[in-house]
């Protein structure tokens, strides 16, 4: 992380760029991974099933799912890229 933490000051008259926009989300992401690193533990959320595939002795997949990673990033989301169903 490294970088300061710097907030966005807004007020009436300011001319709104794209560095603007992207320092606003640039500290809304870094605020939200600091709160799911350190107010939240890692794990699965949802879904993330492992299950075999069918007419395989040695095959699994993982179903999609949501999970919390112990890194900033935090929240993610995962698809299965096949559908055994």
């Amino acid at each position: 992380m490294g970088k300061e933490l710097r907030r966005m000051n807004y007020f009436n008259g300011l001319l709104l760029d794209a560095e603007y926009y992207n320092q606003d989300k640039e500290y809304q992401r870094r605020l939200q991974g600091l709160h799911n690193r350190y107010l939240h533990t890692w794990g699965i959320i949802s879904g993330l099933e492992v299950k075999p595939v069918p007419d395989s002795n040695m095959e699994v997949y993982v179903t999609e799912g949501a999970a919390l990673d112990l890194t900033t990033e935090g929240f993610r989301w995962f698809r299965s890229k096949r559908d055994y169903q």
